[in-house]
């Protein structure tokens, strides 16, 4: 059973408790990175629409008035979470497990004098960190080595090389960070990035991001290299996979995608 710890509190207390747990978030916000849910938000700012099946309604509407008033930094995307949560008033003694308002090795003594099990959301091998901060570690990184690789490439290559991601996470990194290293957008089959298609890609030359499966590259591509991987020491283990460069797609991806849906 999680501990719980009894408060009480006069109206004009809660209101000051819980304008000081508000600016308290507005300072924490940019403490950590980007969460991958962010990233992909952001994504879908790009396309908006009034409603995708995989969020709530208006979300993307939400991330494209926010990228285009007050910006996409850490503090302005944690801001309205942060009125939530102070109108919310939810316990003080938690809130490092809810906030990244310690550094790493502050938060893991924290969470260990308190006796905190973290809750997992996902059935999938834990880390350093629980879920909720873990997903909020590599992704600029993942960037980083994904073009240190892309400009290796002559310019007629990049301009046939997609960048493709299994998984929505690592599209939104490459869309949001990608830019200010000289990446194209992402391609993927994931969630919204299906819908949003191919573009002009055939296949012919792709930067494979999410795949942990070898097996499937030897399959389905002429060849294949390793050329990084996602690994960082405080992310989620299970997303350390490698990043692959096929050639040679056995399908054109203008004729396969709709078969290539991916939801989950």
């Amino acid at each position: 059973m999680p501990r719980t710890l009894p408060l009480y509190f006069g109206d004009g207390d809660c209101v000051v408790f819980a304008l000081a747990r508000m600016a308290l978030y507005c300072v924490a916000g940019p403490h950590y990175g980007y969460f991958r849910d962010e990233l992909y938000y952001l994504a879908c700012g790009e396309h908006p629409a009034w409603g995708y099946v995989d969020q709530p309604p208006l979300i993307c509407w939400a991330a494209w008035l926010l990228e285009h008033t007050i910006g996409t930094s850490l503090w302005a995307l944690r801001l309205l979470p942060a009125l939530a949560l102070a109108i919310a008033g939810v316990g003080g003694v938690y809130l490092p497990t809810m906030l990244p308002i310690l550094s790493v090795p502050d938060f893991l003594a924290y969470e260990h004098a308190l006796g905190i099990e973290q809750q997992r959301f996902e059935n999938q091998p834990q880390g350093v960190l629980p879920q909720l901060y873990a997903d909020m570690f590599g992704w600029e990184e993942v960037a980083q080595r994904v073009a240190a690789y892309y400009r290796t490439l002559s310019p007629e290559e990049q301009r046939k090389t997609a960048i493709f991601a299994n998984n929505y996470g690592d599209g939104g990194a490459i869309d949001f960070f990608g830019p200010r290293y000289g990446l194209p957008k992402a391609i993927g089959n994931h969630q919204n990035y299906w819908i949003w298609g191919p573009r002009d890609y055939t296949g012919e030359s792709l930067i494979v991001l999410g795949e942990g499966h070898e097996r499937n590259m030897q399959m389905h591509y002429a060849s294949y290299s390793i050329i990084g991987n996602t690994k960082d020491p405080l992310s989620r283990p299970d997303e350390w996979l490698p990043i692959y460069h096929c050639r040679g797609y056995g399908w054109n991806l203008q004729e396969i995608w709709p078969r290539m849906k991916h939801w989950d």
